[in-house]
């Protein structure tokens, strides 16, 4: 490709972004869900974040179990 041809991709591509929508609702049905865990008041641990809570919980154990050494 030559620059001539990428300059056109690039007008083609921002021709195609300007004619998406500004704004997307959601659908419908996601609320009822989504309002319930928001009355609930109860945060929702990810995953991750609970791995990285039992990593440290794990090493600070080992660390205070084995404080005893040299």
């Amino acid at each position: 490709m030559n620059d001539h041809e990428h300059d056109a991709e690039y007008k083609d591509l921002l021709d195609a972004a300007r004619r998406l929508p500004r704004s997307i609702e959601p659908p419908a049905d996601l609320w009822p869900g989504i309002k319930e865990r928001i009355r609930a008041g109860k945060p929702r641990i990810l995953p991750f974040r609970r791995a990285l809570v039992l990593a440290a919980a794990a090493v600070l154990l080992v660390v205070v179990a084995g404080g005893g050494g040299g």
